[in-house]
């Protein structure tokens, strides 16, 4: 009876504070192999879903208020094409993209909202010694990003709001990037290098401005990030720099721009590409970064050192702050938490030095978002998962030991969802900081996130439930199936 008391007195306790309300409720009769796609609207303040089963799709659309506005029902394409993994879309019609493992092969099913019918049709995707990279949906249009065996070409096959496509073949090399030696070195042999267990070759992680972003997701090496009309490719791979790829996505142009790592406390940097041998680029030093609006976070550690210096883009400093293993951090703004493999099995570590050594020995991050003109940064660390094959599942993009094969099983486009489920059977630790719009330290305490009352409130329902996260009109959402019910549930966070 006691233990009884207990366990009802914890889960009252961690439900309060859920700051969410129902948002909508669908009566939908599904098979199995259940999945969700979502097309967020903002201009029109309408989001449509694509749900699928083994057998059917259905696209429902709903408005601001969030009430079905409009649906269409049709039989999903054939079963050789697994995976939603992107979307173009035009006033009325929305195309969304289907791929398949093996064939090569994409399907165009495109919803036509104003006629009331649905069309498909099919494109053999010719990869010539290829290794696909990422997907992304970016104003509108849906890219393939490529890059070519031994050479520093990069390729973007477009596909517009109509399901045209366009093939944009972009050359690097006159921007040379440097390995992890400090070498020169061609785009592919860049991508190739891994970073085992955590990052396999050829991961290139989409990072978006949906959903706060997990420590799990920013701890890769190589990110990709979608700002308005441009892409931004970072590389972390070399732990003197951070090397950035810029590409305008009306003329495809490139441009370069190499920023240097903090070096106060640690060895001396030489210049880019005059490192002399590996001993000196591969001291017991560890470092990475993060872009939100047009500023890098970056974050440089060894075993009894933290910082964090804060640079425009063009590499000039903002702010930085230091952490040493023997003095109080004084840049957090919340205890510095341990979280083990669930959001439900959490500590609270005491001293400076605990945090430092384990960034330090598993594999540090800093993630940040802008909200009202405060910065929110989440600086710590996230373990490999557990179970190592399925580690090297769900390390993202394409691994292709087969050039321009689309491995769809490592590549689905739902990086709400993948960042949601990112921290299962991780370790993850990591400190919260805030800081103004000028990057100064803001003292107090920070209240929870929407996207953490999310994640608890998904914890505490079904297991089983078929989750879909994504943000709209200033709330973030949670959608959920009910297998026993029939009824798919949209559970709203305000931002």
């Amino acid at each position: 009876m006691k233990r009884l008391l207990i366990i009802t007195l914890f889960l009252l306790s961690f439900l309060e504070g859920f700051s969410q309300e129902l948002a909508a409720e669908i009566k939908l009769s599904l098979e199995k192999d259940r999945k969700v796609f979502q097309i967020v609207d903002e201009i029109k303040k309408e989001v449509s879903f694509f749900i699928s089963d083994k057998k059917n799709i259905t696209a429902i659309k709903f408005n601001s208020e969030f009430k079905a506005i409009d649906s269409l029902k049709t039989e999903r394409p054939d079963a050789k094409f697994e995976s939603i993994i992107g979307y173009s879309m035009s006033d009325t019609k929305y195309i969304v993209y289907w791929t398949s493992a093996q064939n090569k092969e994409i399907n165009l099913q495109e919803f036509d909202f104003s006629q009331h019918k649905v069309e498909n049709s099919t494109y053999k995707l010719e990869l010539k010694k290829e290794t696909v990279l990422q997907v992304l949906s970016v104003n509108n249009n849906f890219y393939i990003i490529s890059v070519v065996k031994n050479s520093d070409i990069l390729k973007l096959y477009v596909f517009d709001k109509n399901g045209n496509l366009d093939i944009k073949t972009i050359d690097t090399s006159p921007y040379p990037l440097v390995d992890l030696y400090g070498k020169k070195a061609n785009l592919y042999e860049v991508f190739e290098e891994d970073f085992l267990p955590y990052e396999t070759g050829f991961s290139l992680k989409a990072i978006t401005a949906e959903t706060p972003t997990s420590l799990a997701f920013a701890a890769f090496k190589r990110k990709i990030y979608a700002y308005h009309n441009e892409l931004i490719l970072s590389f972390d791979n070399n732990i003197k720099f951070t090397q950035l790829y810029k590409i305008n996505l009306t003329d495809f142009s490139i441009s370069q721009v190499i920023i240097k790592q903090p070096t106060n406390g640690f060895i001396n940097v030489k210049d880019v590409y005059n490192a002399s041998n590996t001993e000196d680029v591969l001291p017991d030093i560890n470092s990475n970064s993060f872009i939100v609006n047009n500023k890098i976070f970056q974050i440089r550690l060894s075993a009894d050192l933290v910082i964090i210096s804060i640079k425009n883009l063009d590499g000039s400093e903002i702010k930085s702050y230091t952490a040493r293993y023997n003095e109080p951090i004084n840049f957090k703004n919340t205890d510095i938490i341990q979280a083990n493999k669930s959001i439900k099995n959490t500590r609270v570590l005491e001293t400076s030095n605990q945090f430092i050594r384990k960034l330090y020995l598993s594999n540090p991050a800093i993630s940040c978002f802008e909200k009202q003109g405060q910065y929110y940064a989440t600086i710590g660390s996230a373990s490999q998962l557990v179970d190592n094959n399925a580690a090297l599942f769900a390390i993202g993009g394409l691994y292709g030991g087969v050039a321009g094969v689309l491995l769809v099983n490592l590549l689905t486009y739902n990086p709400n969802l993948e960042n949601f489920n990112s921290y299962k059977n991780r370790k993850v630790i990591y400190i919260n900081s805030l800081f103004d719009t000028s990057l100064n330290h803001v003292e107090g305490n920070i209240k929870p996130l929407a996207f953490d009352e999310l994640r608890k409130f998904a914890f505490s329902k079904n297991k089983d439930s078929d989750f879909t996260v994504f943000k709209f009109d200033n709330f973030l959402y949670l959608g959920s199936y009910n297998v026993n019910s029939k009824i798919y549930t949209f559970n709203k966070f305000l931002e």
